[in-house]
């Protein structure tokens, strides 16, 4: 079989580079996708006793008219509307999202440490090099209060490392900057500041958790344009041809591949790129759902997701999911869901009933929950690649990786392809997809990975 661009993976990228293609009317192409269904890492599952759960806290919102215009043409009306409501708890209180903005939440004494750290961060910074690493960005930005009480701890959960090995510059828009003098004044105000990020705002599939998206996606597309179950197992850049798992050969022009980077390494036998692709670093994620019956504790009837930097509590997030849909539940009315992400790096294992335990009675301990609660339903999936980490040495490997591979005509491209964590929310990824179409179609540039 030939095609002139064959895509591999059915997650937001291929997604996107398939309708990129198909509104084009450009018909020599092919999606593969290994699983029996579409969506990757942004799938939704629907478990024994009838809760929906994702793959994280995935919520939708966007960067992009071009994103927004094809959720709309697959959903229609079949979505809700939130105003996120963000909280980070610590010192036993809820603080509002962004933490830094929201200092006046705090105890006496650690508000104090937090306001001078950042006083003293900001005289201190001025005109001095650029930082080195994350470690020092915090440090230099936040100060040692908000670095000590929320950022360190709270980054050492999420990526399960020092923040010293990780770069400074992946930040774009994800961490909040706020402004010192309005700071201090809605410090003193004891006034809330949690607008911040494009997530304030999110839509929601009323039905069938964030996958339903891409479900739709993947059914809109050409008849006979998508396969399922089909195992991408090697390639010969040279001769421009893959092998599947069936033994059956695609020859193409060009490849998109949304694989991860190092697998994809492999898989195209480059042995001369893998002492780089070894300095990829990811960690995995353990996802706990619990489906409770009757209705949730009012300190978090309203909130849609909280934070927890602190050690006692094996999870980093926790999700009120049953709040960002009525169909994440079987029941509305008696039912309400919680969902728990623990991260881990991908040697340490996992003791399953040890982590149940921990993250259970911590929900109990947090009052997510009450000890009465009744638990109609544990679901639990393991992300063996959760995060690609902007590590310190990321970008020096990917400068080695991805020309050697494009000059071969394979696009690696998307959350793990691209290894760009601050390029890898579902709006991001499905732009990288539609702009490399556009970048082989009409050598268009690429904007989303420009800007990082």
């Amino acid at each position: 079989m030939r095609v002139e661009i064959l895509i591999v993976g059915a997650g937001p990228t291929g997604l996107g580079a398939a309708r990129c293609l198909a509104e084009r009317g450009h018909d020599d192409w092919l999606l593969l996708e290994r699983n029996a269904f579409a969506g990757g890492l942004s799938s939704s599952f629907r478990d024994e006793a009838g809760f929906t759960w994702d793959l994280g806290g995935h919520v939708i919102h966007s960067h992009y008219e071009v994103f927004d215009r094809a959720v709309n043409s697959v959903m229609g009306g079949d979505i809700l509307r939130h105003d996120r409501a963000a909280f980070i708890r610590v010192a036993d209180r809820w603080v509002p999202y962004p933490f830094q903005n929201n200092l006046h939440r705090l105890p006496d004494e650690m508000r104090q440490q937090c306001l001078q750290g950042m006083i003293a961060a900001h005289e201190a910074s001025r005109g001095g090099p650029p930082p080195d690493n994350f470690s020092e960005w915090v440090d230099r930005t936040f100060g040692l209060g908000i670095a000590e009480h929320f950022m360190r701890p709270y980054n050492r959960k999420v990526w399960c490392c020092e923040l010293g090995e990780l770069a400074a510059d992946w930040v774009a828009d994800r961490v909040s900057l706020p402004d010192l003098d309005k700071l201090i004044a809605d410090t003193r105000a004891g006034r809330d500041d949690a607008d911040f990020g494009p997530n304030a705002s999110f839509v929601f599939p009323k039905s069938g958790g964030t996958g339903e998206l891409w479900r739709r996606l993947a059914e809109s597309l050409p008849a006979g344009r998508v396969r399922y179950d089909a195992d991408l197992v090697g390639i010969d850049g040279e001769a421009h041809v893959c092998r599947l798992s069936s033994g059956e050969e695609v020859e193409y022009d060009k490849m998109i591949c949304t694989a991860s980077l190092d697998a994809l390494v492999k898989l195209a036998g480059r042995d001369d790129l893998c002492a780089a692709a070894a300095d990829l670093e990811f960690n995995s994620v353990e996802v706990l759902g619990v489906g409770f019956a009757g209705t949730p504790p009012a300190a978090i009837a309203e909130k849609c997701w909280m934070y927890f930097p602190e050690p006692r509590t094996p999870f980093y997030r926790a999700t009120v999911f049953s709040n960002y849909s009525p169909g994440n539940v079987p029941d509305p009315s008696c039912n309400w869901s919680l969902m728990l992400e623990v991260a881990r790096k991908p040697a340490w294992g996992c003791d399953v009933a040890d982590l149940w335990s921990r993250a259970l009675s911590a929900v109990r301990g947090n009052g997510l929950a009450s000890a009465e609660a009744g638990i109609l339903s544990r679901w639990h999936h393991t992300l063996p690649m959760a995060y690609p980490l902007p590590t310190v040495n990321r970008d020096a490997a990917l400068a080695q990786i991805v020309p050697a591979l494009e000059a071969e005509d394979v696009y690696p491209r998307g959350r793990f392809g691209a290894w760009r964590y601050e390029l890898g929310n579902m709006d991001h990824c499905f732009m990288q997809g539609v702009e490399v179409v556009d970048r082989i179609l009409d050598g268009a540039s690429e904007t989303v990975l420009e800007r990082g």
